[in-house]
């Protein structure tokens, strides 16, 4: 399986590299360019993530937003086909994990 990963904060790329140690298969972290460089080993930059998503949403298993979810649908809405489709679909679980948690799980 590929999975993506995608953050935009220093916080977000803690929780990302955990995920990424727990998570099997090929992963590709994704860090927003204000705070890639600290992590140019870890993670591929990007400008916009509905870059991002252009390129990887087809060609990816799973993606993982370390984010708002506000930002997730926003980005992906786009890329979903509608209910009555006779389009192949996808079957998508989007699930909250809060940011206490999160900070609890890289401890």
């Amino acid at each position: 399986m590929r999975t993506v990963i995608i953050t935009f904060t220093h916080e977000g790329m803690k929780v990302a590299k955990k995920a990424s140690t727990v998570t099997d298969g090929e992963v590709t972290i994704y860090c927003h360019k204000r705070c890639a460089d600290d992590y140019r080993e870890d993670a591929v930059s990007f400008a916009t993530v509905g870059s991002v998503i252009k390129n990887e949403f087809a060609m990816c298993d799973r993606i993982l937003f370390v984010c708002a979810a506000a930002i997730v649908v926003r980005t992906i809405a786009p890329y979903l086909k509608r209910s009555g489709s006779t389009c192949c679909r996808r079957e998508w679980q989007i699930s909250y994990f809060t940011a206490f948690r999160a900070y609890r799980w890289c401890q």
